[in-house]
């Protein structure tokens, strides 16, 4: 379910998706127009991992891979509240950073636990800025790629 939910996104976007056959953890290769380079293609791989709404940054951090776009697909086992979020290897250490933050603020100031500030929710509001609109997947996997490319001219 959240494999196609993510598709259904990045086609949205106008974002083309390839099926990597015997690529390990790699769950689909998304990509734009090259303008690059013509009759080039240049794809993001991305890991999909779902999650169900009670999900902990522990399972996030089992999420991570290197040199992949983990999709996350949040709540899905309720279809109506279902969100998708697009997160880089760095982007995973800031959302970490973000709920090590905001325990250690509320233990300071010696807040007594609030119930609705749960693991979940810490880490929902950390993972807000990662949320992908309509529009929003085309501009990440373009921002990547151009990323990957000054990279790769500088190397050289």
């Amino acid at each position: 379910m959240g494999r196609a939910r993510l598709i259904d996104e990045l086609r949205e976007d106008g974002v083309n998706v390839a099926f990597p056959t015997c690529a390990g953890e790699i769950d689909l290769l998304a990509y734009v127009d090259s303008r690059i380079a013509a009759c080039t293609v240049v794809s993001v791989p991305i890991k999909i991992v779902s999650f169900r709404s009670d999900a902990s940054s522990s399972n996030l951090d089992a999420a991570r891979a290197s040199g992949l776009l983990i999709a996350l697909v949040w709540d899905i086992s309720n279809p109506a509240h279902v969100r998708t979020f697009a997160l880089t290897r760095a982007d995973i250490i800031v959302v970490k950073m973000i709920e090590i933050i905001e325990r250690a603020a509320s233990a300071r100031f010696g807040e007594l636990p609030d119930r609705a500030i749960t693991p979940e929710a810490v880490l929902r509001r950390a993972l807000e800025p990662f949320a992908m609109f309509p529009g929003k997947w085309r501009e990440k996997i373009a921002t990547i790629l151009e990323a990957e490319s000054i990279s790769s001219a500088y190397k050289a």
